[in-house]
């Protein structure tokens, strides 16, 4: 089999304490050349335990493997530039106004009240000339809603994965197909301190985020 080397971007981060999941969009294109084509795919990555995670949106299949079934594996830090904006510090939502004109990339790294820190990229922006405040929104995707939680992903992979440290080969390490349901990464995050999530809209519930950090790149 030919050899390649692979990146992926993972736009989608969740952290909690000290660890963390990457995840990239739902959208990447499951096939095989020449033969089929299947649903959407997500890829993540975590920094605890070793493990690599396949989601498909459609179905709720995550299928958890080794990392070491790869022959080397590298998580290299984005380039999310600098911060603009901190709910922490004592500064006006007006000093926001020229990121939301200048069409630069931005990031919302946002605390919520579960103490998980959650990083997605902000795809549309809005400022209201009348109350002075701005509302940010980021895109419509998903994950495995267990990412959230290292104690339970954990269980789940002891379960599978119950001796530390082995297996040494790649043709050794399992793989294992478990069913999750997905969470959404869509926000919309008000300088306010209040923000609601996608399944906040029927509902017609708003909460009120911990902190709220929001970061630029301008290249």
């Amino acid at each position: 089999m030919e050899k390649w080397e692979e990146e992926y971007a993972l736009p989608h981060v969740l952290v909690s304490g000290k660890a963390f999941w990457a995840c990239s969009r739902t959208t990447q294109c499951l096939h095989t050349f020449g033969r089929n084509v299947g649903g959407p795919l997500q890829t993540c990555y975590e920094n605890m335990k070793g493990f690599s995670c396949s989601f498909r949106l459609q179905t709720g299949e995550a299928i958890f493997q080794d990392v070491r079934r790869q022959e080397q594996i590298s998580l290299m830090p984005g380039k999310m530039g600098r911060e603009v904006w901190d709910s922490a510090k004592d500064v006006s939502a007006d000093a926001l106004v020229p990121y939301i004109r200048s069409g630069v990339s931005m990031w919302g790294v946002m605390l919520d009240g579960e103490n998980i820190w959650n990083v997605h990229p902000v795809e549309a922006r809005f400022w209201s000339t009348e109350q002075r405040r701005f509302a940010l929104r980021t895109p419509l995707d998903s994950y495995p809603i267990s990412l959230r939680y290292p104690l339970e992903i954990a269980k789940v992979l002891d379960k599978h994965f119950p001796v530390a440290g082995a297996p040494q080969t790649s043709e050794s390490c399992p793989v294992i197909s478990v069913r999750i349901a997905p969470f959404s990464t869509f926000y919309v995050f008000y300088s306010d301190g209040s923000y609601y999530n996608y399944y906040d809209i029927p509902r017609g519930t708003v909460r009120n985020y911990k902190r709220l950090r929001l970061y630029i790149s301008e290249a």
